[in-house]
């Protein structure tokens, strides 16, 4: 079974149909379900309009309930033992599901991640750093520098049996960003392993506002203090001051100078946007990538003050953390 959320992306929807309708599978293999979140766009009347190679069911919400609410009714609505998830933006290579699916064959217990690959051209730079990002973390998996995580987990393109999902409770409907990542950490709880599979491709055509892309950022830190120990015994704080420290000494300094000075972040996340599309409109990618680094930055860790911050504002976390971690080279040096 495909699952595909869907919020007012009508023309969007209909090349994922389509690339579904070349799958290699042979007919009746898969079914498909669409969940029509609160979209007013005529989207509903496109797919009733079309006849499909494959069974389709399509579901409606006459308000939008969110992402993860739509994925869980759509698996209550079916008994399919192997769920593939597509976002409504992703158009599946001819054997993307075939790929899937000859894995969850050899092991049940098994969550498998397919790549985001983005399309020839990306006209807007931070969709680019996005795709980027990941491209570098899909090399890194395949030249086995580490193993996927369930922070690998996207719902653009991942698969996992039904049962499973249905046994750690399903998406958590509350969370606006990052339900994903939250049911993955649930289900490694549950005894599943997780592998990335760099054959299962999809063509990611993400397309948002700069703004919508600041504000996602901002709302991943807001939803992801709360997901905090689901990450380790650290927390998510600790884990993401890790991941700070590796950062471009500028990119630190830039992002702690607005923490220190909350009033006029917007102000500096401003600045650094019109920075970074400016560097990105010469061409001077390496620059642009480091100012959109730190825009991403510095509106999540915002969204973390916003949420509480924790014992610790996010201040606080990233100073100590990057302090302790210091201190802890010092001593690994002493000791050598």
């Amino acid at each position: 079974m495909v699952v595909i959320p869907t919020h007012q992306r009508r023309e969007s929807l209909a090349r994922v149909l389509d690339a579904l309708t070349r799958q290699r599978c042979p007919a009746g293999a898969f079914s498909v379900v669409v969940v029509c979140d609160g979209c007013t766009d005529g989207t509903q009347a496109t797919i009733r309009d079309r006849e499909f190679p494959f069974e389709l069911t399509l579901l409606e919400n006459d308000v939008a309930a969110g992402p993860g609410a739509s994925r869980n009714r759509a698996i209550e609505s079916t008994a399919a033992p192997i769920v593939v998830f597509l976002d409504d933006d992703v158009i599946p290579r001819e054997d993307l599901i075939e790929t899937h699916a000859e894995h969850h064959k050899r092991d049940d217990k098994l969550v498998v991640i397919g790549p985001l690959i983005p399309p020839a051209r990306i006209g807007q730079p931070w969709i680019r750093w996005e795709a980027d990002t990941l491209l570098r973390q899909y090399r890194e998996m395949e030249e086995g520098a580490w193993a996927p995580t369930p922070r690998q987990f996207y719902t653009g393109n991942a698969s996992v049996r039904r049962e499973h999902v249905v046994a750690v409770g399903g998406f958590n409907a509350g969370y606006s960003r990052g339900e994903d990542v939250d049911l993955a950490f649930r289900l490694q709880r549950h005894g599943l392993s997780f592998m990335f599979e760099p054959r299962a491709i999809a063509t990611h055509l993400a397309r948002r506002t700069f703004r919508s892309w600041l504000n996602a950022a901002r709302e991943y830190g807001r939803v992801e203090l709360s997901m905090g120990p689901v990450f380790g015994d650290r927390g998510l704080v600790d884990v993401k001051v890790i991941e700070f420290q590796r950062r471009n000494p500028v990119v630190q300094r830039t992002v702690l100078w607005g923490l220190r000075h909350p009033r006029v972040a917007p102000a500096v996340l401003a600045a650094l946007g019109l920075i970074a599309r400016s560097l990105s409109a010469v061409r001077a990618w390496k620059l642009a990538r480091g100012a959109y680094t730190a825009i991403f930055e510095l509106a999540y860790w915002r969204g973390v003050e916003d949420a509480g911050g924790g014992s610790r504002s996010p201040l606080q976390s990233i100073s100590e953390g990057l302090e302790r971690l210091r201190s802890e080279r010092v001593g690994a040096t002493l000791r050598r």
